[in-house]
């Protein structure tokens, strides 16, 4: 088995992970969250003051299925990862990167567009894939928000809101 690169190392040393993944697979990620990226910058009238670094862009994909890589490599009976997983340690490296910056005058509640972009990723992704049915408690999704903004985080704890935020949705569902 290769060496995984460290954070300081060239993309090139990414290139094992085609041994775990489509190179396929890992473009259609990117390209999944370019658009994503875009229709959250659109709709929020963004465009034209934030711009997209794609070097940090594909630093987060790749940086992505390196961790995917290596639980598989530690759990050695997983196939397929959970959509909670993937929605998980995708968030936790899009916010370690930030590769969503600001270059120009910006609303004070636009500051932090990258926490905003993870928390419709999510959001988005989970109802997509029948997990919720975007009736959130608004209280839990105040306090998810916080949570990307001003907590420490780990792909492990950013599942477990998940998860809770699924749970909760069951249980609790919002009355109209």
């Amino acid at each position: 088995m290769q060496e995984k690169p460290s954070e300081n190392q060239p993309l090139e040393d990414y290139r094992y992970l085609t041994q775990y993944f489509k190179l396929a697979d890992i473009e259609n990620r990117l390209r999944f969250w370019a658009q994503k990226i875009n229709l959250v910058l659109t709709t929020m009238g963004l465009e034209d003051k934030v711009c997209v670094n794609n070097d940090l862009l594909h630093r987060f994909i790749l940086d992505y299925f390196a961790d995917i890589a290596r639980l598989k490599d530690f759990h050695k009976t997983i196939k397929r990862v959970s959509v909670k997983k993937i929605v998980a340690y995708s968030v936790y490296w899009f916010l370690r990167r930030k590769p969503v910056q600001i270059i120009g005058p910006i609303d004070e509640k636009n500051i932090y567009i990258n926490e905003k972009i993870a928390l419709t990723v999510t959001l988005s992704t989970l109802e997509a894939n029948g997990m919720i049915n975007g009736d959130i408690d608004e209280s839990f999704l105040t306090h998810f928000y916080y949570h990307l903004r001003y907590r420490v985080f780990t792909p492990q704890t950013l599942e477990i809101m998940i998860d809770a935020m699924m749970r909760g949705h069951d249980l609790y569902p919002v009355r109209s």
